[in-house]
C-alpha cells in the first residue's frame, strides 16, 4: 500500500519528494552530507557576482540523493544572504515541465520570475508579447532578460536537465549554447541522474560546459545521523537516540545494504518507525520499500518493450549476467541484446564488469531492483529479515564461524518464509562467506574456551545446512573441492565432528556428480546421527564440556585430497 509522499510531524512538513513545500530549518536539519556542497555552490555564486563571469554547475546522482534538497536549500540561502539578496534573481525550472524549443524555455524562464519578482516581471505584458510569433517571443524575451540583468545576475535552476536537452533537441542545444555565449547573464545550476550524451561527448555543443559534480551515497554513519535527526524533528527524541546507540547498528546496516545509502530511503524508513523491535524495523524497511517503488519503477516507462524485459531478468537475477546468456533467457537474437544493452548501460541503468575477454552487466541501482522484486511475491519480505539477523550476529556477536554457525542460529527467524528465504540465504551467505569458510572452522578451533557439544552441533548443523545451498548456487567443481578439503582439514583430529565432516564431503560428491538431490537428503538425517555422535551419554537437561585441554592442534593449511565417506554413508546413496 502506497503511503503519502509527505509526512506530517508535529508542526512540520517534511516532504520526501518535493523538498521545497519543506521549512528551510527541518531541510537543514536533516541534512547530513551536502553541508560542504552547499557551502561551496554559494561561495562560488558570490565569487563571481563582482566579475560578472558565469561559472555553470550540473550535480548528477540517483532519484532520492538528495539534488533537490540542495537545491532547495541554496535557493534559501541566496535569499536570505545580504551579500546575494540585491545581487542576483533566481528562476527554478521543476522536472514537471515540459519544454521542446528555445521560445518555450525563455517563456518559462520569464514566467519563473514573474512567480517570484511579480513587481518586476508583468503577466499583462507577457500575456500580450504571446501574440507574436515564436521566433520574436524568443527574440523580443532575450533582449528584455538581458537587460534586466545588466548589473546581476541570473541564477538559472534546471531539474532533470537531460529531460530539457532531449526535448530541445540537436538544433535547440546549439540555440541554446549560442544565447549563453552571446548574452552571459544567466549562471546555470541544474541536475540530471546520470551524465548524459549531450554533455560526455565531445561533438556536442555543451561537451565540457558544466562542472559536473557528482553526489555520493550516504556513508552507515551518515545513515544513523540523518535517521535520527528525522526522528527527533518527528519528537520522537528517545528513538533518536537509540538509533545512534550501538544496538540499533544492525538495524542501520541493513538499511543501508538494502538502499545503498539512499537518502530519500532513509527519510521514509525514519518517519514509519515507531521503535527499534526487530519486528518494527522488518516492517518498517518493507513499508519503505513498498512507499518508493512507484517512483523507482517511473524510469522503466520510458524503455522500449526489450529494454524493460532485459532490466526485469537482471532484477530479478541476483549477480552479472553477459548478453549470450539475456539472449538466450529472453529467446532474442544476441546482436539485438548487445544493442539495447549499451543503451541502457549509457542512461546509468545498468553498470558493466570485465571477465576475462567477455562483459557482463547488471542493475545499477539497488533500489530499483528491490521496487521489481518488490512486486513479486515472498521475495522481498525475505530479504529483510535475513539481513537484520545476520547483521546482528556478525556485528553484535561477532561469532568466529560466520557460515556455518551463523547459517544454524540464525536459520528460524527468515526460514519461516519458505524457499525464498532459502534462495536469499543461499546467494548472501554463500557468495559473500565461502571463501573464509576454512578460516572459520579453524577459528572456532582455536577458540580457548569450553565448547558445549551443543555448540560443536550446532557447528556441524550448520555444514550439513550448507549443502543444498551449494548446490543451488552452483558453483565451480574446484571450488566444492576446495570447500570439502578445508572441512576436512580442519576436523581431521576432531572425533565428535568426524561424521559431520564426511557427511558433508559425500553431499559435495552428489553435487559434482550432478546428483543434487541426495544432498539435500542429507539435512534429514542429521538431527538424529549427529545427537547421537556429539552426546551418546548425555541425559536430562545436562550438556557435556569439551575442555580447553582436548582441543586438538590445528593442522596446518596444506592441500589435502578428500578423504572416502564411510561405507554406511555412501550405501546410503547407491
Amino acid at each position: 500500500m502506497n503511503t503519502p509522499a509527505h509526512t506530517q510531524t508535529g508542526q512540520h512538513l517534511i516532504s520526501r519528494y518535493a523538498p521545497h513545500q519543506t521549512p528551510p530549518l527541518v531541510l537543514n536539519s536533516i541534512s547530513t552530507n551536502t553541508h560542504r556542497l552547499l557551502t561551496n555552490l554559494q561561495e562560488q555564486i558570490t565569487a563571481n557576482l563582482p566579475s560578472g563571469s558565469t561559472h555553470h554547475i550540473l550535480l548528477h546522482g540517483p532519484q532520492g540523493c538528495g539534488k533537490s534538497h540542495t537545491l532547495t536549500l541554496l535557493w534559501h540561502n541566496l535569499h536570505c544572504s545580504p551579500q546575494t539578496a540585491d545581487k542576483l534573481q533566481i528562476a527554478w525550472l521543476h522536472e514537471q515541465q515540459n519544454i521542446s524549443s528555445l521560445p518555450q524555455l525563455l517563456l518559462a524562464v520569464y514566467q519563473s520570475l514573474g512567480l517570484h519578482y511579480p513587481h518586476d516581471y508583468s503577466q499583462d505584458w507577457l500575456n500580450q508579447l504571446l501574440e507574436q510569433s515564436p521566433s520574436d517571443v524568443a527574440e523580443i524575451l532575450t533582449r528584455r532578460l538581458a537587460a534586466r540583468f545588466t548589473n546581476r545576475r541570473l541564477v538559472l535552476f534546471i531539474e532533470n536537465l537531460d529531460r530539457l536537452f532531449t526535448g530541445l533537441g540537436s538544433h535547440g542545444q546549439k540555440q541554446l549554447r549560442a544565447l549563453l555565449q552571446e548574452q552571459p547573464f544567466a549562471c546555470l545550476i541544474s541536475t540530471t541522474r546520470q551524465l548524459f550524451h549531450s554533455v560526455t561527448d565531445r561533438n556536442q555543443p555543451f561537451f565540457g560546459f558544466f562542472q559536473t559534480i557528482e553526489i555520493p551515497p550516504l556513508s552507515l554513519q551518515d545513515t544513523r545521523r540523518l535517521t535520527s535527526a528525522v526522528a527527533r524533528t518527528s519528537h520522537k527524541p528517545a528513538l533518536a537516540d537509540t538509533i545512534l546507540s550501538p544496538n540499533f547498528l544492525s538495524a542501520a546496516s541493513t538499511l543501508h545494504q538494502l538502499t545503498n545509502g539512499n537518502p530519500r530511503a532513509c527519510i521514509t524508513f525514519a518517519t514509519q518507525l515507531t521503535d527499534t523491535t526487530p519486528n518494527q524495523v522488518i516492517a518498517a524497511i518493507c513499508s519503505t520499500i513498498d512507499d518508493l517503488t512507484p517512483a523507482c519503477l517511473q524510469p522503466l516507462r520510458e524503455l522500449s518493450p526489450l529494454q524493460r524485459q532485459i532490466v526485469q531478468l537482471l532484477c530479478e537475477h541476483h549477480s552479472a549476467i553477459n548478453p549470450k546468456e539475456i539472449a538466450r533467457r529472453l529467446l532474442t537474437e544476441q546482436g539485438s541484446i548487445g544493442k539495447q544493452i549499451r543503451l541502457l548501460a549509457e542512461s546509468g541503468l545498468l553498470i558493466s564488469r570485465q571477465r576475462g575477454r567477455e562483459t557482463w552487466y547488471e542493475i545499477k541501482d539497488t533500489l530499483l531492483r528491490l521496487a521489481c522484486q518488490h512486486c513479486t511475491p515472498g521475495q522481498t519480505p525475505a530479504i529483510v529479515p535475513f539481513l537484520l539477523h545476520w547483521n546482528q550476529a556478525r556485528l553484535l556477536r561477532q561469532t568466529p564461524a560466520q557460515l556455518p554457525v551463523l547459517l544454524a542460529e540464525n536459520a528460524p527467524p527468515y526460514n519461516t518464509q519458505g524457499d525464498p528465504a532459502e534462495k536469499f540465504a543461499a546467494i548472501f551467505l554463500l557468495h559473500e562467506q565461502l571463501d573464509t569458510l576454512q578460516n572459520g572452522i579453524r577459528q572456532m578451533l582455536e577458540m580457548h574456551q569450553p565448547l558445549t557439544s551443543a555448540r560443536l552441533m550446532l557447528l556441524a548443523v550448520g555444514l550439513l545446512r550448507a549443502l543444498p545451498k551449494l548446490a543451488q548456487c552452483r558453483f565451480a567443481p574446484d571450488r566444492l573441492h576446495d570447500c570439502a578439503a578445508a572441512v576436512m582439514l580442519q576436523t581431521s583430529q576432531f572425533p565428535q565432528f568426524q561424521i559431520a565432516s564426511r557427511l558433508f564431503q559425500t553431499g559435495i560428491r552428489c553435487i559434482i556428480s550432478g546428483n543434487d538431490s541426495q544432498s539435500v537428503t542429507l539435512v534429514q538425517l542429521e538431527r538424529t546421527i549427529l545427537q547421537q555422535a556429539l552426546n551418546p551419554a548425555t541425559t536430562g537437561d545436562e550438556e557435556p564440556v569439551i575442555p580447553p585441554s582436548e582441543f586438538p592442534a590445528v593442522p596446518p593449511a596444506s592441500a589435502a585430497p578428500l578423504a572416502p565417506a564411510p561405507d554406511a554413508v555412501d550405501a546410503h546413496f547407491d
